[in-house]
């Protein structure tokens, strides 16, 4: 998820910062992947990968489209999808396929639209031909539905040449009879982790290092997290662990757990802020002497100290 690389690029809902999913990424449909390019080896490795974390129980820090997910167990795909990374061109879409409804007609569309031809741009700013010819071609008022069709059949196999290389990595280590037993979701979660933060989940998994599990503070901390954003808790995550999502379930990389452990230091705990070690899922909480003073302190710290978080 880089523009050095080229080998993912922003969504357009990400640039516009519309729509939702504004945090995804999508496969480059500019990515050259023809036989021993450059491209083609690195979404072949990315698969791998993938099929190493479904394996091992590991996750990689990705965010991928749904579009992406979906194409990996080749889902059908529809406008939903399409509204996923493109809000605009979905609308697009909409509006195209039912004139009527809007209120334009055949003189309103050839005033509208009138240099409307059989192309459309890509995630990737291409301009591709819908038809053959479509340059030369211009959209009738009777073909703006075809047009909508077409159009969003571009959209949502735009990188299809891509998917085709990234599914050819994940299955030299996973059998595409495995993956066919799954929906994208649990896909995306074996690969990459849960995406909705879930306290109670963490909780499971809480361990406790000189510090009771019914001592007041670590049931302000607690009631702190079931308070937070899930923005706010992804950067708790981060904090204490260098990541923005948790395993699945059952997955080994919970290792030894989140250990939360007494902190200790001269003075007033109330003035600490908690710190971290995030190479052992560590939280070092001092003894706050209310719930919000520890919310105070827990959302400052995560907020605008993340170098307290030590490797």
């Amino acid at each position: 998820m880089s523009s050095q690389i080229q080998l993912n690029i922003r969504s357009p809902n990400q640039t516009a910062n519309i729509g939702e999913h504004r945090d995804a990424w999508l496969l480059n449909p500019a990515l050259d992947v023809s036989p021993g390019s450059q491209g083609r080896r690195m979404l072949h490795f990315l698969g791998q990968m993938m099929g190493v974390c479904l394996r091992r129980g590991d996750v990689l820090p990705l965010c991928l489209s749904q579009v992406v997910w979906k194409g990996l167990l080749c889902e059908e795909l529809g406008e939903d999808d399409l509204a996923s990374f493109d809000l605009a061109a979905v609308e697009s879409v909409r509006q195209l396929s039912g004139l009527g409804p809007l209120g334009i007609d055949r003189d309103k569309f050839c005033n509208f639209f009138e240099d409307l031809r059989f192309v459309a741009t890509d995630s990737a700013e291409q301009e591709r031909e819908l038809v053959d010819r479509g340059r030369q071609l211009s959209v009738s008022f009777e073909q703006a539905p075809r047009f909508a069709k077409l159009m969003l059949q571009m959209r949502l196999e735009e990188s299809r040449l891509q998917l085709e290389q990234l599914r050819l990595g994940l299955t030299t280590v996973v059998s595409p009879d495995c993956l066919a037993l799954w929906t994208w979701r649990h896909l995306e979660e074996r690969v990459c982790g849960i995406a909705v933060v879930d306290v109670q989940l963490l909780r499971k998994y809480a361990r406790y290092d000189l510090i009771s599990p019914e001592a007041p503070e670590v049931g302000y901390l607690w009631t702190t997290l079931q308070g937070m954003t899930q923005a706010d808790l992804r950067l708790f995550l981060h904090f204490v662990w260098g990541r923005s999502r948790l395993p699945p379930d059952g997955s080994p990389k919970w290792a030894e757990g989140f250990k939360v452990v007494h902190q200790t230091s001269g003075g007033d705990p109330d003035t600490w802020l908690p710190t971290a070690h995030t190479c052992f899922f560590q939280l070092d909480l001092p003894a706050y002497s209310s719930q919000e003073i520890c919310q105070e302190r827990v959302l400052f710290a995560i907020r605008n100290c993340p170098s307290l978080g030590i490797a």
